[in-house]
């Protein structure tokens, strides 16, 4: 009787045991946040691992430019702990997404705030951002102080005019890196330690992806794009672009534009296009048969699309193969 006894209180201590040990695992996967965009999913995804869940605003092959989330989808989005969301209308839902999770209690986090991050000739380099320890008591103070206040876009500096697409830098992105880790910081300071150990690891890997893009300085590169997203690439790289449009993909330029255009494709030789692949680009498929020109496919990696997701491709694989496009337009 008593080795009954001893046997069943044993048995409630195993499950009482494996119920708290449930209990804690479900809290550890409990963190969970909201992004607008597969840049900033992808950095947080690499910085937190398995520590936070990512849910994403734009579904696979959307231009965010021009999306609108349905109500539904706002009302599951706002289950999260905190949005993040690059701002000043590069997403056509930010502002109005980020004041209504604001009023609900989430924490928003808005990478236009930063202004450094946007800026063409700015104090962004390579050796900098690679080096994500050195961060003074100051600058952590003025990041927090920052954070504590509402972001509704109208303090942020206004994105458009500079560019907005940061991500298809190296460098940039490393620097939003340190950023969005400080946020994470901010919202589950237990967790620091992982999160600065992953940062460290992804600072790494950009950089040399960074000296991949480089080594196209050894030859000279002009890509005839359909929008004006690549500035940064010729600010660090030197590689030229002549584009369609300018850095929204929703701007659609005049005849006389067009005609220009035209003229400094003929001037530079240049026997090629570049679509990208979220894209359905009737002008720009019209411009290549009428001047004979190459199709060629550039990402932009706002979004991911549905065959990318299937084959397990990353922001690093998509950037590697786009300095395959652009050592195409040699050929």
């Amino acid at each position: 009787m008593k080795k009954l006894i001893f046997a069943l209180f044993l048995l409630t201590i195993v499950l009482l045991s494996a119920c708290q040990s449930t209990d804690e695992s479900q809290n550890e996967k409990s963190h969970s946040v909201a992004v607008s965009m597969y840049p900033i999913e992808f950095l947080i995804s690499e910085i937190a691992k398995d520590h936070v869940d990512v849910e994403t605003v734009i579904p696979p092959g959307t231009d965010p430019h021009i999306y609108e989330p349905s109500s539904k989808k706002m009302i599951e989005l706002s289950s999260n702990d905190a949005f993040f969301y690059i701002g000043d209308q590069m997403e056509a839902f930010g502002e109005t997404l980020a004041g209504t999770f604001a009023e609900q209690g989430l924490s928003i986090y808005q990478l236009a705030d930063h202004k450094e991050l946007f800026e063409q000739n700015s104090d962004v380099h390579a050796d900098e951002s690679h080096d994500h320890n050195d961060h003074g008591e100051d600058d952590t103070e003025s990041h927090e102080q920052d954070h504590h206040e509402e972001h509704s876009g109208a303090d942020g500096i206004h994105v458009h005019d500079y560019n907005p697409h940061f991500w298809l830098d190296p460098v940039r992105m490393s620097l939003a890196a340190e950023i969005i880790t400080q946020d994470l910081i901010e919202l589950y300071p237990k967790l620091e330690d992982d999160f600065n150990q992953n940062l460290e690891t992804l600072q790494n890997d950009l950089h040399e992806l960074h000296l991949e893009f480089q080594a196209l300085q050894d030859e000279e590169y002009t890509l005839f794009v359909t929008h004006k997203a690549f500035d940064y690439w010729t600010e660090r790289y030197g590689i030229e672009q002549l584009s369609v449009r300018g850095v929204s993909s929703s701007q659609e330029p005049s005849q006389n534009e067009l005609r220009k255009i035209f003229d400094e494709v003929e001037e530079h030789n240049i026997n090629h296009i570049i679509l990208e692949t979220i894209s359905q680009d009737r002008l720009a498929m019209t411009i290549a048969e009428e001047m004979g020109l190459r199709v060629l496919y550039m990402h932009n990696l706002e979004a991911l699309t549905e065959e990318n997701i299937q084959q397990n491709k990353d922001y690093f694989d998509l950037m590697r193969e786009n300095i395959n496009t652009i050592q195409k337009t040699k050929q």
